[in-house]
């Protein structure tokens, strides 16, 4: 499945402020005198290559709104909070202005929840169908309310589309157009739902606005048993640990170290952290993604989980369980394509993928290895040169590709094997006198 983040903020909309856009500029004029700058293409070459993502990009500022796509010729999205605007631009522009059949799960209806309704554009497209799902018995109530006067000038059933309310069951799986959906109550003020989607042998957990206490013992082991293998989890890390255990306790949200080692003990292959504090700057989440990833390596137990801080345009491709694909040209290796390459060369530039070839936003000439380079010295080239990815040739034969996921997790494999061995030689354990 493909997952695509049009909001990812929590409580409100934000957006940079003048000072913001002023420092960015004022550190990229520093950082670039004397470079010689003189072509677009260079200047975009300089700020991808020296400036941190929280300086070159921004984690976005919407409001809780997340599509996946199973394969299917519907839509398939949670929550409709102010990212939900975008979203219905993306639908509008797929479909070429024909209506489409959309399938929303909404976890709650806090207002930063449905507040991208009135502004979702196939709303308004007579033959589009819309079907919204969810636990709660106060969904299509609070749908109309926000559209009554004297909050909105366009009233609910005016609105062009046919809509539907779905009233789903927690902890009963039911199929949604092919998709298997399975809801589960969480801990948050009036309630909220997280969803377990599951497609092909896939399976993504969203689960936002949910507070979790790991000493009730019941309830994390229900959790685990929901998370348990899924190839991503959208996790609601609003708050940090201390926050989240003291004065912001019984606030609704989670935190990020609670999100790993839920993850961890379910063996989920990738979270998201996800609902960002408002209060939050870029630099700030870009600082708890990487304490984040820090904590994970120190605590995880032969099972890597991936860790990211989703931001607004984000895509991750899921079918295959990849993250880049190799671009071969009459037998010869040209370039790689990740998933990062399409996020910011076409959903953050507002590009057409319909329209846009590989060729443009692919990276080349790649930097390639043997099959006897060393784990250490692939590290070193993919920390020297900022790539993720380096495709491994024998005489010019492409054999295949190895990934910073799979050379960090053989170093640590190797750390692992020889603390223990060590450790047995100090016991006096494993060898023969």
């Amino acid at each position: 499945m493909r997952v695509r983040f049009w909001g990812t903020r929590g409580s409100i909309p934000v957006s940079l402020t003048w000072r913001d856009v002023r420092d960015r500029l004022v550190q990229a004029l520093v950082a670039g005198n004397g470079q010689q700058l003189d072509t677009m293409e260079k200047a975009n070459a300089f700020i991808e290559q020296r400036f941190p993502f929280s300086l070159r990009r921004t984690y976005g500022g919407h409001t809780a709104c997340v599509e996946f796509e199973p394969g299917s010729k519907e839509y398939f999205v949670c929550d409709m909070g102010s990212g939900a605007r975008a979203f219905g631009e993306h639908v509008l522009a797929r479909n070429a202005g024909q209506p489409a059949v959309v399938n929303v799960f909404m976890s709650h209806v806090h207002w930063d929840h449905i507040m991208g309704f009135p502004f979702f554009g196939p709303a308004y497209l007579p033959g589009t169908r819309i079907r919204i799902h969810g636990c709660h018995d106060v969904i299509e109530h609070a749908f109309r309310l926000q559209q009554s006067p004297p909050c909105f000038p366009v009233p609910f059933d005016q609105l062009a589309a046919r809509i539907e309310f779905v009233r789903l069951q927690p902890d009963q799986t039911t199929e949604v157009s092919g998709i298997a959906v399975t809801p589960k109550l969480q801990l948050h003020g009036g309630d909220s739902y997280g969803y377990r989607f599951e497609s092909g042998g896939k399976s993504i957990v969203y689960t936002t606005d949910s507070e979790h206490k790991l000493e009730n013992d019941l309830k994390t082991d229900g959790f685990v048993q929901f998370f348990h293998n899924a190839d991503l989890v959208v996790f609601d890390a609003m708050y940090s640990l201390a926050d989240a255990v003291s004065v912001k306790a019984d606030w609704g949200h989670s935190s990020n170290v609670m999100g790993v080692e839920l993850c961890q003990m379910a063996k989920a292959k990738r979270i998201a952290l996800f609902h960002h504090e408002p209060a939050n700057d870029d630099a700030d989440i870009e600082q708890i993604l990487r304490e984040t990833m820090r904590f994970e390596e120190l605590t995880q137990q032969g099972h890597r989980l991936e860790v990211l801080a989703a931001y607004d345009g984000l895509e991750l491709m899921e079918e295959k369980n990849v993250g880049a694909l190799l671009v071969v040209e009459h037998g010869k290796l040209i370039g790689v394509f990740s998933e990062r390459d399409y996020a910011r060369k076409v959903v953050l530039k507002g590009k057409s993928s319909k329209n846009t070839t590989v060729r443009e936003l692919m990276s080349g000439p790649p930097i390639s290895v043997n099959p006897d380079t060393s784990l250490r010295e692939c590290m070193v080239l993919m920390t020297n040169n900022r790539v993720r990815h380096l495709p491994v040739l024998d005489n010019n034969t492409l054999l295949g590709v190895v990934s910073i996921g799979d050379v960090v997790h053989a170093i640590i494999s190797e750390q692992e094997s020889t603390i223990e061995e060590l450790e047995e030689y100090i016991a006096g354990t494993g060898y023969r006198a």
